[in-house]
């Protein structure tokens, strides 16, 4: 109304528009256009069989005050039809069958509000806008079917949210991105945790603990930095249509613990992913530096390049350890790697390139093998399989250390020549030491090759030694 008023429990300053609760016990609160509503005193309670407990026409709502607000009912908890909700410095519990907050515009929660919702269909909804949470916040959500759904963007920075929703999405996105910043964030979802249909998602300095049928997926790309927690899905730890930059330290587990549809960057921290693929990467990967463990059928599968400059990675595959469809380039770090079925590392592009840093593979069938050809400096080698080391092109060993064991042969060099140049010192055992099918140049290395058929068996080239030391020895 145009005039101040009051009942028991509540007061209405018609001025600004602004309805104050004090320990109001009653029914629904309705009203058209703009409202403000201060919560007084600690305990206020609206109970609402029909309808939502606040609904507002036409108009945005400001919920605010240091106090309490609680509202229950077999319909929604707060409605806003056609605006905004702001939520400033209030305790707000919702008990609903329906939605708990519903808005057409944006909603915001801020000043160290205090959220806990539950909902037999989604918690918190906005059909247009999207939400903000700032200022050390905290929401406790259950929503059944979902716990936050958004047509926009939602940014929440400093605070905790805690979302349960048994059979659907903890936070689905239709039309915008996610920035979560200095926030503590768990999920137990039955569907997907956090969904974006699409746009981007970005995590800095966070903590979060999600579980779900796919914990992450984005429509997008993902930065996840600086921050540490555990994916675990069923289907996916985490999938990203487009490029992902990750660091931190994280436990990732899923049918495929990380998906990434474009470009993978992964620096500093320790993570571990784990799965029936460790890691799927639809283009190029750059390694920078940290811990990596991986394990699964197939450690880690890169169907673009990848570039290794630092850090340590460990994997274990039951097939494969670590695919490259295109080429590799290592110039630091240390891995470690092996295929129990098949190859330690399988490199399928034009060309391995590793001037610096350590190597250590094993596999059933090969341990290392180089579609392309090969270039080697200033690197530890151990390699082990029916085939140690296979290369399809040439090789160039120029310094560097190489223990290569295999069962059949150690190192296979077959449409290109091999050259061993100074500062090499490489041990190669097999039935069949070294084979190749062109020339064999050795110019200051130092060759020890053990065979029990053959020692070197160079198919039409030359064996061609300039200078340096060679031990061959053959059992038969």
């Amino acid at each position: 109304g145009e005039d101040d008023c009051h009942g028991k429990g509540w007061n209405w300053v018609a001025e600004t528009r602004t309805l104050v609760l004090s320990n109001y016990h009653g029914s629904s609160i309705e009203a058209s256009g703009d409202l403000t509503i201060r919560v007084e005193q600690l305990d206020n309670q609206i109970f609402s069989p029909h309808g939502p407990g606040i609904r507002i026409h036409n108009g945005n709502l400001k919920l605010t005050g240091i106090a309490g607000l609680s509202i229950m009912g077999d319909d929604g908890g707060i409605f806003v039809e056609s605006g905004s909700l702001q939520i400033v410095q209030t305790v707000l519990t919702i008990r609903t069958n329906e939605y708990g907050i519903y808005a057409s515009g944006n909603i915001s929660v801020t000043n160290g509000s205090v959220l806990d919702i539950s909902s037999e269909t989604t918690a918190i909804r906005s059909v247009f806008g999207g939400l903000t949470i700032t200022g050390m916040c905290s929401l406790t959500i259950y929503g059944n079917r979902a716990g936050i759904d958004l047509a926009g963007d939602m940014n929440f920075s400093v605070g905790g949210l805690k979302i349960e929703s048994p059979e659907g999405c903890g936070i689905l996105i239709h039309h915008g991105s996610i920035d979560l910043s200095s926030a503590v964030f768990d999920a137990f979802c039955g569907d997907i945790g956090i969904r974006l249909e699409e746009g981007s998602l970005t995590v800095d300095i966070s903590t979060f603990d999600l579980n779900a049928t796919s914990c992450v997926q984005v429509n997008g790309s993902c930065n996840i930095l600086r921050s540490s927690g555990t994916l675990s899905g069923e289907d996916y730890g985490c999938f990203v249509s487009r490029n992902m930059d990750l660091s931190g330290n994280y436990e990732i587990s899923g049918k495929t613990a990380i998906a990434v549809g474009g470009n993978l960057q992964i620096q500093n921290g320790n993570i571990t992913a784990s799965g029936e693929t460790g890691i799927s990467v639809g283009g190029d990967l750059n390694y920078v530096g940290g811990g990596l463990m991986l394990t699964g059928d197939t450690a880690m599968q890169i169907a673009g390049n990848a570039e290794i400059s630092g850090g340590r990675i460990m994997g274990i595959g039951k097939i494969n350890g670590i695919v490259v469809n295109g080429s590799y380039t290592m110039s630091g770090g240390d891995v470690s790697v092996s295929g129990e079925a098949e190859d330690g590392m399988r490199i399928s592009g034009k060309k391995m390139t590793s001037t610096f840093g350590s190597i250590t593979v094993s596999g059933r069938k090969n341990g290392l093998v180089v579609a392309g050809s090969a270039v080697i400096e200033s690197i530890y080698l151990l390699a082990s399989g029916n085939i140690g080391f296979s290369v399809g092109k040439s090789l160039k060993i120029e310094r560097g250390r190489l223990k290569v064991t295999g069962v059949e042969i150690g190192l296979s060099v077959k449409e290109g020549n091999l050259i061993l140049g100074t500062v090499v010192n490489m041990n190669v055992n097999g039935n069949v030491g070294i084979y190749t099918t062109k020339d064999i140049g050795i110019h200051g290395a130092t060759v020890i090759v053990t065979g029990r058929f053959g020692g070197i068996v160079s198919e039409k080239g030359n064996l061609i030694i300039s200078h340096g030391r060679v031990e061959i020895t053959a059992d038969d």
